[in-house]
């Protein structure tokens, strides 16, 4: 690889009515593929989900989760490109 690259992460968040965040880490190469991961917050029921403070929380937590997940499924392709067992 010659020069720069740069690899695009975007981090999509959505809440249910029981109050759990789902994330999605959508890494985009810059080719026509994307690699995903996704995580999800605990069950938030017992905080009303208007809560700022509540949502703020449950984003990062489930946000962190995804991006955890990304960098495993990142990895796993590395090690098959690089040939490992």
């Amino acid at each position: 690889m010659n020069g720069r690259t740069q690899w695009t992460v975007q981090v999509y968040l959505s809440e249910d009515d029981g109050g759990v965040v789902r994330a999605w880490a959508v890494l985009s190469p810059g080719d026509d593929t994307a690699l995903v991961g996704t995580g999800q917050s605990g069950d938030n029921t017992s905080a009303d989900s208007a809560d700022s403070a509540a949502w703020a929380s449950g984003s990062e937590e489930a946000a962190g989760v995804a991006l955890c997940d990304l960098g495993r499924r990142l990895a796993g392709v590395a090690e098959l490109a690089a040939g490992a067992p």
